[in-house]
């Protein structure tokens, strides 16, 4: 089973903000559905999703352009699931697809009654983008006690 999943829409006039690109919610509730079936599949049990890092915007996407999202499992934890996720846009009358944002998802393996179980250990040598990743989880961690 490849742990990958692919989505593409149109980009219609409901889905646009009071600047007339996509909106950033919208982008965000795609490619959590699309890592979401990543980590599912993976996983083989329910998921839940924990926490989404480093979402970045890199380009807007337009009315009428086509937005596809890639999400690929990229390393597990004991008993999280890590996925990073990509959205392009393009103007599909001839237009060049570019990237336009990406973001890291974690999902965590859940039980029938909701206690996260281990996950199978995810094939391959920890990648340098997973190390990054972790730290950028570990500083958010430390970020969660910084009060106003």
């Amino acid at each position: 089973m490849s742990h990958r999943a692919e989505s593409v829409d149109f980009i219609f006039p409901e889905d646009l903000n009071h600047h007339g690109t996509l909106f950033g919610g919208k982008i965000a509730k795609q490619m959590s559905k699309t890592a979401s079936i990543v980590a599912t599949r993976y996983a083989y049990s329910k998921i839940l999703l924990v926490s989404i890092n480093n979402f970045t915007f890199l380009s807007p996407v337009n009315l009428g352009d086509t937005f596809r999202i890639v999400a690929r499992a990229i390393g597990t934890g004991r008993t999280s699931i890590e996925v990073r996720a990509d959205g392009y846009t393009q103007d599909p009358l001839g237009g060049v697809e570019q990237r336009a944002c990406f973001a890291y998802f974690t999902f965590v393996k859940l039980s029938q009654d909701n206690q996260p179980l281990p996950v199978e250990p995810f094939a391959g040598e920890e990648t340098e983008e997973l190390k990054l990743v972790r730290e950028i989880k570990l500083l958010s961690r430390k970020l969660q006690d910084v009060e106003e």
